[in-house]
């Protein structure tokens, strides 16, 4: 009679082990998951911290007019409205070349190549300009003054285009700023 009182206490202790590595499979899913949403999470941030600086950039540089650029005698004013847009400028380029280095690893070729070609077409382009320069004659200051103002004008004719217009731009990072779906990039 007593070998039978024991049988039942075997079959408990060999469950157990199997029940300690249900919970431990339990947690090491749940853990998988989290870690899951996390780089989900991680990943939609940075790409859009990308997609912000870029937009912010399209924005600012539809915001420059290229008539602010007076010029004071022989040389371009060191006005507020210069040393302004030059900070815009310099601002906005150093956060789209961060923003551009990131791209290479966060989204397809084919949208960094785009965004490659919005850096050349705006702080590249940009860059010619000197806002400091000096001229021997006021008649060669107001001919820099005119490059200036077709410099711009040229810039923002490029970003006017559909593929860096806010609904086009915004449809290019679409796929990839989708929070639900973690396959939503192609």
């Amino acid at each position: 009679m007593s070998g039978e009182l024991w049988e039942p206490v075997r079959y408990v202790a060999a469950l157990g082990p199997v029940a300690i590595a249900g919970a431990v499979a339990w947690v090491a899913f749940w853990q998988f998951r989290v870690a899951k949403e996390k780089l989900r999470h991680d990943l939609f941030d940075r790409r859009m911290s990308v997609y912000l600086a870029f937009s912010k950039a399209i924005t600012e540089f539809l915001s420059i007019k290229p008539g602010d650029f007076r010029i004071a005698g022989s040389k371009i004013s060191p006005s507020p409205q210069n040393e302004k847009t030059l900070q815009i400028i310099e601002k906005l380029a150093s956060e789209m070349e961060k923003s551009l280095a990131l791209s290479v690893f966060l989204f397809s070729d084919e949208l960094h190549q785009k965004m490659k070609t919005l850096f050349k077409t705006t702080y590249i382009e940009a860059n010619t300009i000197d806002l400091t320069k000096t001229f021997q004659h006021h008649k060669d200051a107001i001919e820099y003054q005119k490059f200036i103002e077709s410099t711009f004008a040229t810039i923002q004719t490029n970003l006017r285009k559909k593929e860096f217009r806010f609904d086009g731009f915004s449809e290019l990072f679409a796929p990839y700023l989708k929070l639900r779906d973690f396959t939503a990039a192609p």
